[in-house]
């Protein structure tokens, strides 16, 4: 959140285990992300689209990749898009684009976006 309320996207993110991190560059955000990696961890998302690490990591050639905001987001689009295409609804496309084999994640996660789109 800004110091005026409001929310805004920010590229040099992850989210590893419910925390957030906020980076001023993207060599900070790639020495969290390699930091995590030696230690073993790879469960955390990455990036202004929050793209999952441990599943998403193979569609990408290098974290210099996967961290680049454009690339992010088209493959971030993409992904949301497969899943639209799979159910016509975009709302049950948002909950499987974050958990698409838990349904209950996947429900929870829709319903967050949804309030939050809905005070938009």
């Amino acid at each position: 959140k800004t110091n005026l309320g409001r929310v805004i996207a920010w590229q040099y993110t992850l989210n590893h285990k419910g925390a957030g991190y906020y980076f001023n560059t993207a060599n900070e955000l790639k020495d969290k992300i390699n930091s995590l990696i030696l230690s073993g961890e790879t469960l955390f998302d990455v990036g202004i689209a929050q793209v999952n690490y441990h599943w998403h990591k193979d569609n990408f050639d290098s974290v210099d990749e996967m961290i680049d905001p454009h690339k992010n987001l088209t493959y971030a689009a993409r992904y949301l898009k497969l899943h639209y295409k799979k159910t016509r609804n975009w709302w049950q496309a948002v909950g499987l684009y974050h958990s698409p084999r838990n349904g209950v994640d996947a429900h929870k996660y829709r319903q967050r976006v949804k309030a939050i789109w809905e005070t938009l």
